[in-house]
C-alpha cells in the first residue's frame, strides 16, 4: 500500500514518497524484492498519488520486462485516505482470491517471508475456517519501549510511535511455536495505550481470555513491522464495516472483542533481523 510522506521534499521535480532514492535505490525496489525473495509472484500497488511515476519507474525497471516472473501492478484511487479505502477498493475488484501478503510500501527489511507464510500455513491446516490473519511484529528493547527509535540487541526498527504503544496479550503455549529466531502465537488482545498526555492506566481484560486460555503474556514490547499474511475475508470484512481506518486499531480490535465473530489472529515475532517502516522524513533519515 501507499506510503505518504508529510511535508514536501526540497526537489524541484515531482517525486513519488516511495521512489525516493535510499542509497541510490527506490525505497520501493527494497519492498519489491523483499517480496520476490519470499515467492511473491504478484504484486499490486495501491496508491492515489502520483499513479503515473510508478508506472513509468516499473516500466523501467526488471519488473516491467514482458516474461519477468513477477508481475506488478498499479491500482490508482482518486482518495485514499486509510488502509481501510485501500482494503475496500481490493474487495471491490476482486483482486485477491487467496491469502496474500499486505505491506506498506515503504518498507526496508530483510527477515524471511516464507518461515512467516510456513506459519501461517501450519495454522491453517489446523483450522482452516478460524484463522484471520498474521500480524508481523518485531521484539525490541523493553527499556525503551515508548521511544520513537527501537533498538534491539539483534534487531533495527525505525518508527514513529506517535507517542503511544501497544499491549499485546498473546496464548504463551496453545499452537505456539518459539525458537531463537522468532515466536509465533496467538493474539487475544490487542490494546492501544495512549501514554501522552495521560497514561492509561487500564485494560478491560474479558472473563472469556482467563478462563478459556491457561497461559497469558502481556507485552508491550513489540513494534509493528507493517507487514502482515491475511486471508481474503480481511478486504471483505473492511467492506462489511465501511467506518473502518486502521488495521489494527478497527480490524484487529473488532474481531478480538467480538461476540459475533469467531476469528483467531496469531503474531509471528521476529527476534532478530532488521525492519524500518519508511513513514516520514524523520524515519528516513534515520534508515539511511
Amino acid at each position: 500500500m501507499d506510503t505518504k510522506f508529510p511535508g514536501r521534499l526540497n526537489s524541484e521535480h515531482e517525486l513519488h514518497p516511495i521512489l525516493i532514492p535510499l542509497a541510490g535505490t527506490p525505497v520501493l525496489e527494497y519492498t519489491l524484492e523483499f517480496l520476490e525473495r519470499g515467492g511473491v509472484e504478484d504484486i499490486i500497488l495501491v496508491t492515489s498519488t502520483l499513479p503515473h511515476l510508478l508506472r513509468t519507474y516499473l516500466e523501467s525497471s526488471r519488473w516491467g520486462e514482458r516474461d519477468y516472473p513477477v508481475r506488478v501492478r498499479v491500482v490508482s484511487m482518486a482518495i485514499l485516505r486509510s488502509e481501510g479505502d485501500a482494503l475496500r477498493e481490493i474487495d471491490r475488484q476482486g483482486l485477491v482470491k487467496s491469502d496474500f501478503v499486505l505491506i506498506r510500501g515503504g518498507v526496508l527489511t530483510n527477515l524471511h517471508l516464507p518461515f512467516m507464510v510456513e506459519e501461517h500455513r501450519r495454522i491453517q491446516a489446523l483450522d482452516k475456517h478460524k484463522l484471520l490473519m498474521t500480524m508481523v511484529n518485531s521484539q525490541v528493547n523493553t527499556n525503551n519501549a515508548f521511544g520513537s527509535q527501537r533498538f534491539a540487541p539483534r534487531s533495527h526498527i525505525a518508527e514513529n510511535r506517535n507517542l503511544s504503544d501497544v499491549l499485546h496479550v498473546l496464548n504463551e503455549h496453545d499452537n505456539a511455536t518459539e525458537t531463537t529466531t522468532y515466536a509465533f502465537q496467538q493474539c487475544l488482545l490487542l490494546e492501544h495505550l495512549e501514554v501522552h498526555p495521560d497514561r492509561k492506566k487500564f485494560v478491560h481484560l474479558s472473563k472469556e481470555i482467563t478462563s478459556n486460555h491457561k497461559d497469558v503474556i502481556f507485552r508491550n514490547d513489540l513494534s509493528d513491522c507493517y507487514i502482515d499474511i491475511c486471508t481474503p475475508e480481511v478486504p471483505a470484512l473492511f467492506t462489511e464495516n465501511f467506518d473502518y481506518e486502521d488495521l489494527r486499531k478497527d480490524l484487529v480490535n473488532g474481531v478480538l472483542t467480538s461476540d459475533i465473530l469467531s476469528k483467531t489472529i496469531y503474531c509471528y515475532i521476529v527476534k532478530e533481523g532488521y525492519c524500518a517502516s519508511i513513514t516520514n522524513y524523520d524515519n528516513y533519515w534515520t534508515a539511511r
